[in-house]
């Protein structure tokens, strides 16, 4: 099957309906082409401006756009919404804003691409966050840094429990050799 073709913003309704399906691929069409700023019906008050606080949260000077200091706290933010409402492409837009040189080094995972949430087991999200910053490590040019991935991912990989799912689930036996290529 052929991928369509849209006109934005697309006059035909049966594709324009296609384009607001919630499984319509933004991404495949240039999300920024696409994006809408809804930040005037996010914003609940005219002094709760939820990026703001974030960024505040994080330590972000809102003059300079850079981070003042480190956090001194784990943050933690929850973001909820129907199926298609925008909640993946405004993290998608954090992350591009926070993962700069002269803020933070911040790693973005979609689990739903990643992994098959269905049989998902906490490591699996151990690993993928493992493999992320390994890769994005390298994206940077900082290669050096993975080093230390090796003794933990050989570290892990030496527990009984992970070996025997190895061996049950890959049919992989024997001695395993990893290194933090990936």
């Amino acid at each position: 099957m052929t991928q369509a073709t849209y006109t934005f913003p697309e006059k035909n309704v049966f594709k324009a309906r296609e384009a607001l399906d919630t499984d319509f691929d933004i991404d495949a069409y240039g999300s920024d082409l696409l994006y809408v700023d809804l930040d005037d019906i996010r914003i609940l008050s005219d002094e709760t401006d939820y990026k703001e606080n974030l960024y505040f949260m994080l330590n972000i000077d809102p003059d300079t756009q850079t981070l003042d200091t480190t956090a001194n706290d784990y943050s933690k933010i929850l973001f909820l919404g129907h199926r298609g409402c925008g909640k993946t492409t405004e993290l998608r837009r954090i992350y591009k804003f926070l993962n700069d040189p002269k803020r933070y080094f911040a790693v973005h995972i979609e689990t739903e691409q990643e992994l098959e949430v269905n049989k998902m087991h906490a490591e699996d999200f151990f690993i993928i966050m493992v493999i992320k910053i390994i890769r994005q490590l390298k994206e940077a040019g900082l290669d050096h840094a993975t080093d230390s991935f090796d003794d933990l991912l050989k570290d892990w990989l030496s527990e009984k429990e992970v070996q025997e799912e190895i061996t049950s689930t890959k049919g992989v036996e024997g001695g395993l050799t990893i290194k933090a290529d990936t």
